[in-house]
């Protein structure tokens, strides 16, 4: 968050509320965070836009994966670390909404979406992406590019956040 702090979205978000930046950060509870756990148990039928006005479709969502080791789809691990997650943000102070809180509907990708859009000044998208071969382990964080046709002014502080999340995943769990 501390790298968000410097990004486009953050003076945006203070200009918005009419905070001053200066040393120490706005109260936290000005800021809503929305979790986004990836994947649903129940599938959307049809497809979506690839992005808003985009005559091009993709599919409203997939299953996901499941865990080579454990065998839990990855709906159900999303759900718990996005529950985690939200325990936690709330602890330190941020209000936090959910795109989903169970697996038992279907939710689309425009609907998560529009939930962010509506309500927060930050997403966060959690997935757990998958291999057959448990002997490949790591992280990543997927971002818009800097051309992004709907939203490149958030590149920068995407990136930021993106960066700080990995590194500082990999530092608490060795993982690459």
């Amino acid at each position: 968050f501390n790298q968000f702090a410097t990004s486009e979205e953050f003076t945006a978000i203070c200009e918005k509320y009419k905070v001053e930046r200066g040393e120490m950060l706005p109260d936290k509870s000005m800021y809503t965070v929305c979790i986004d756990p990836g994947h649903s148990k129940v599938m959307p039928a049809g497809t979506c836009p690839m992005g808003p006005g985009s005559s091009v479709g993709k599919p409203a969502d997939a299953i996901g994966t499941h865990g080579s080791a454990s065998g839990l789809m990855e709906y159900e691990l999303t759900l718990n670390i996005g529950m985690q997650l939200k325990a936690e943000l709330e602890a330190r102070g941020y209000n936090v909404i959910m795109t989903r809180t169970d697996g038992d509907k279907a939710y689309d990708l425009v609907y998560r979406a529009e939930v962010a859009n509506d309500n927060a000044d930050i997403m966060v998208r959690i997935h757990a992406d998958g291999l057959d071969n448990t002997s490949v382990t790591g992280c990543s964080a997927i971002i818009i590019t800097p051309s992004n046709p709907w939203n490149p002014q958030t590149y920068t502080g995407s990136k930021k956040l993106a960066d700080s999340l990995i590194s500082n995943y990999i530092a608490q769990t060795g993982i690459r």
